[in-house]
């Protein structure tokens, strides 16, 4: 897996558009469609690029995917079972895939705010670069959690029935673990690519 954000950006969106079906790809905190203009971002130079589900299905190069929910699977089982837990064991894996950079400080032993510089045993660099907020309660979307919050996409729907949201993973800066949940296609977040 690649231990950055992907950066592709045909294109760029505004955070109050949105589609399940169409691509989408969003620049945290730029509110334009110039891609040059966003491309000269601090947060594009660092954070990468914020994608809905449809453009991470693409985004990836030639030779490379999004992984699936099992491939996730697989490197947080890896890391529990090989003592990447803080303190050496345990399921606590999320100081072991942060960044070491300026995460939001938390108070909180084994947690990514907490010490950073002792982030990042595993080498997955992850970032806090947020994500692309849907509309809600009449409020078009927006960007939110930069500093606190990192979340990429798998290719695997959350259910076989459904095809509105997929699992994906995340690091919080106060949360110790690698955290799963199913989130709706229409988000805004980061991709890793995974060789095939």
């Amino acid at each position: 897996m690649v231990a950055e954000n992907l950066t592709y950006l045909p294109a760029v969106s505004p955070p109050t558009e949105e589609s399940g079906t169409d691509p989408y790809y969003y620049v945290y905190n730029y509110f334009g469609t110039n891609v040059n203009d966003a491309k000269a971002s601090d947060n594009y130079k660092t954070f990468g690029v914020l994608y809905n589900w449809p453009a991470a299905m693409n985004a990836c190069p030639k030779g490379w995917h999004i992984p699936s929910d099992a491939e996730w699977t697989v490197l947080s089982d890896y890391l529990i079972e090989n003592g990447y837990g803080y303190e050496g064991n345990g399921d606590d894996i999320a100081k072991s895939l942060a960044a070491q950079t300026n995460w939001e400080f938390c108070d909180i032993p084994g947690t990514p705010g907490k010490d950073p510089l002792s982030n990042n045993h595993s080498g997955f660099s992850g970032l806090f670069g947020g994500w692309r907020f849907y509309t809600y309660n009449g409020i078009p979307g927006y960007f939110e959690s930069i500093d606190g919050n990192g979340a990429w996409w798998s290719s695997t729907y959350g259910e076989e029935t459904s095809n509105t949201d997929t699992w994906i993973r995340w690091l919080r800066s106060c949360e110790a673990l690698f955290g799963r949940q199913r989130c709706a296609i229409t988000f805004g977040l980061s991709v890793r690519c995974v060789k095939d």
